[in-house]
C-alpha cells in the first residue's frame, strides 16, 4: 500500500542520492591527476624544436630526443646538446639564457652556425657549444 509516508521518505532518498556527489566533493574535495615531473628545460626545449606555427604535437623528452644538459656562470647559461630518439628530429644543440627567471633560447636550435653568432655568448659557453655543433666562417660579400 502506498502511503503519503511512504512516497515522503522515497523523496528524500531520491533527494540525498541526488546531491550526494556535490556533498562529497565539498567535503572530500575535487579528484586531482597528477603527472610525472618533467626534467628540467623540458617544456622550453621542446617548444624550441617544435615548429613554430605548426599544428602537430611537441616532441617530447624521453620520447623522441634526449637532451644532456650543461650549466654555466650560476646557472645564467644551459647548452643543451639534443640526441634523436627516432627519425622525427637531428641531432641539436641550443643555447639558453636565463632571463627575469626564464630561460630563452638565444642561439638554435642549431647544427651549424657562423662564428659571429658565438660572439656575444661568454668564452666558457662559446667554447662549450663549438665542441657540439658545426662552427662555419661566412663568406664575405662581393661589392
Amino acid at each position: 500500500m502506498i502511503t503519503k509516508t511512504n512516497i515522503a521518505s522515497l523523496v528524500v532518498i531520491c533527494l540525498l542520492v541526488a546531491i550526494l556527489p556535490f556533498v562529497k566533493h565539498s567535503i572530500l574535495g575535487a579528484n586531482y591527476v597528477t603527472l610525472p615531473s618533467a626534467k628540467p628545460l623540458a617544456g622550453v626545449i621542446s617548444q624550441s624544436l617544435g615548429g613554430a606555427g605548426k599544428k602537430t604535437a611537441l616532441p617530447v623528452e624521453g620520447k623522441d630526443y634526449t637532451a644532456t644538459l650543461h650549466y654555466f656562470n650560476s646557472n645564467t647559461w644551459v647548452v643543451a646538446v639534443i640526441k634523436p630518439l627516432n627519425n622525427s628530429l637531428n641531432g641539436n644543440t641550443i643555447v639558453f639564457e636565463k632571463r627575469q627567471g626564464t630561460y630563452q633560447a638565444v642561439i638554435g636550435p642549431a647544427t651549424a652556425l657562423p662564428t659571429t653568432q658565438l660572439n656575444n655568448l661568454p668564452t666558457n659557453v662559446a667554447d662549450y657549444t663549438k665542441l657540439h655543433i658545426a662552427i662555419y666562417q661566412p663568406v664575405p660579400e662581393i661589392n
